[in-house]
């Protein structure tokens, strides 16, 4: 390439702090990078966000939380 810098996309599986954190470097560089997350919950935070629901999600899959209820 002749002096030109192609954006690359980038896809960050997972909207928790780690995933977050890639976004903000990768956006910090829009030149560089076109970045976009895949979070498989509506709201992101990962494992770090309280719910009480215990059984499954809306797709079906296991819920995970590190939080119980008393530390919200």
């Amino acid at each position: 390439m002749s002096g030109t810098t192609r954006r690359q996309r980038v896809a960050v599986i997972g909207a928790g702090p780690a995933g977050l954190c890639c976004l903000k470097h990768l956006a910090a560089k829009p030149e560089l990078f076109e970045p976009v997350a895949f979070e498989r919950n509506f709201w992101p935070g990962g494992i770090w966000n309280y719910t009480d629901q215990t059984r499954k999600d809306a797709f079906g899959l296991p819920v995970h939380s590190a939080l119980y209820n008393k530390l919200k």
